[in-house]
């Protein structure tokens, strides 16, 4: 048996859609066992939140996002 432990993500950082600056700062939490499905739900999450399609496409940037510790 194959047990993922997930692992606490922040992002603190700028949302871009069209190459253009869409959220100057977001912030936000996820949980995912590595930093590109973080990413993933991160950018699922954002989406949601702000009324865009699914498919749409937005970055989020690899620098500002960090693991927190578990204390």
């Amino acid at each position: 048996m194959v047990i993922i432990l997930n692992k606490i993500w922040h992002y603190r950082g700028p949302v871009y859609r069209f190459e253009h600056i869409h959220k100057y700062i977001w912030d936000a939490y996820t949980t995912a066992p590595t930093m590109g499905k973080a990413l993933s739900n991160l950018a699922s999450r954002y989406k949601k939140e702000n009324g865009l399609e699914q498919t749409a496409k937005i970055i989020l940037e690899n620098m500002f996002i960090q693991e927190e510790e578990i204390s």
